[in-house]
């Protein structure tokens, strides 16, 4: 401030006392004046304080409300997040719940594989205390064989980005007794490797069971199978001895026979089918030399079949020759029965004038196109490979092309299928070449 009211009021005061102490050597007249030019500047003062004040005034209220709208945001504010705790505190009582009553053993492990949290499902499993099973790691309740997940002194795959762990394995309880576990692992933080693992432990010990069973009552079945085919595997051999045959008859015997001896291998294979479901089938690949297995696979075709659809084989879009060679590496009844499941559905899909074409291309890998003119329905074709899926098939069961893809994918290979109204449908089979051809 320029000018300070307070101490003009002063200087006055004071200058009006020197006045009446010595006021004979006053000049009046002229202190009259200098006192009313004094308290003019002092009124001039006061009103400007005046204005400042109300200034002041305005900048305090406004102040004021700006303090109040600050307030009811950081009420607004206390009130949220009052709501979002609590918010929380419901997830992490959803989340215990979840956690402490799943039917499922879980484990929260740190980045060295030490169980630092589980469940009461995991102990109930195990039947070990929750001080038995903290600071160790899964590995140490594995029973390890050759049949287990891991040997000896290996350790568990980790987990790394949204990558899921899938396992079964064999467990030990606390006082021996084996169960089997789906185990199932993947990272807490996908974004960060050292965030920890979740690990969660499913009883299967009754599907296993069921699996043990069912390969048990397989075993009796081909057992029994496999001794009433004998007779008519052997019969045609009989019959054929005594002659007197037309070369009909002799052709028609000579097929009973072939078709006896498929039906064995069939019956032993029946066995592989469930161990490639498990993904446990072990392929021992051999040279196959595919248009054999086609040939073979028309001809079974058709003299099964009341109605003889036709079929046509080329090689690279040429007709077959006698001498032509095409070897895959794979399995002969694993090549046999995928084809012969496609070509049969191709074959009951056809019309009598129809002539379905097989078609062979040597590339990267061996080709095999099969085509007929029916085109697959829009709706099926995305779930086409999966199980019992079928369509407009008198007592299909829709295990054709699911097994089909099942035995092309056991050899290295894979399955296709394309379809339109327009082209029909073409399945193509890719198997690995083999280096002998």
């Amino acid at each position: 401030m320029d000018f300070d009211a307070y101490w003009q009021e002063k200087q006055v005061v004071a200058h009006a006392q020197e006045v009446q102490a010595n006021p004979k050597d006053t000049d009046w007249p002229t202190e009259y004046q200098r006192l009313a030019d004094e308290y003019e500047k002092l009124y001039l003062s006061l009103q400007r304080l005046v204005r400042i004040s109300d200034k002041m005034g305005e900048s305090i209220k406004e102040a004021h409300t700006t303090i109040q709208k600050q307030k009811k945001t950081l009420d607004k504010s206390n009130k949220n997040l009052l709501l979002r705790e609590k918010m929380l505190e419901e997830k992490i009582c959803e989340f215990e719940n979840v956690f402490n009553n799943s039917s499922v053993g879980i484990a929260l492990v740190d980045e060295s594989g030490k169980i630092y949290r589980h469940n009461t499902r995991l102990a109930s499993l195990l039947g070990y205390t929750a001080q038995d099973i903290v600071y160790n790691e899964i590995e140490s309740f594995l029973v390890t064989s050759a049949n287990s997940c891991i040997s000896e002194q290996q350790k568990l795959p980790k987990p790394s980005g949204s990558e899921i762990i899938s396992l079964e394995c064999p467990f030990a309880t606390k006082t021996g007794d084996p169960f089997w576990g789906h185990l199932s692992g993947k990272l807490l933080n996908p974004n960060s490797k050292d965030s920890g693992f979740i690990w969660t432990i499913q009883d299967i010990s009754s599907r296993k069971a069921l699996e043990y069973l069912r390969e048990d009552v397989i075993r009796i079945m081909q057992h029994d199978l496999k001794s009433n085919l004998n007779a008519i595997v052997n019969l045609p051999g009989i019959i054929s001895a005594d002659g007197n045959l037309s070369p009909e008859q002799q052709k028609s015997l000579n097929y009973i026979a072939n078709a006896g001896e498929q039906m064995l291998r069939q019956i032993d294979f029946s066995k592989d089918i469930f161990h490639m479901e498990m993904n446990t089938y072990k392929l021992i690949p051999v040279p196959v030399d595919i248009i054999t297995i086609a040939k073979q696979v028309v001809q079974d075709i058709t003299l099964s079949k009341k109605t003889k659809p036709t079929f046509a084989m080329t090689y690279e879009d040429r007709t077959l020759h006698l001498g032509d060679l095409l070897l895959v590496t794979g399995d002969h009844l694993l090549c046999y029965n995928t084809l012969m499941n496609i070509a049969k559905n191709a074959a009951e899909a056809a019309t009598e004038e129809e002539s379905i074409k097989i078609n062979f291309y040597a590339k990267d890998l061996i080709e095999i196109h099969i085509t007929n003119t029916m085109p697959i329905p829009q709706h099926i074709l995305p779930k086409l490979f999966q199980k019992y899926v079928t369509h407009g098939k008198i007592g299909g069961t829709g295990l054709g092309v699911y097994s089909a893809r099942l035995m092309t994918l056991a050899q290295h290979g894979s399955l296709e299928v394309f379809s339109s109204p327009e082209a029909g449908t073409t399945v193509v089979v890719k198997l690995p070449r083999s280096v002998a051809g």
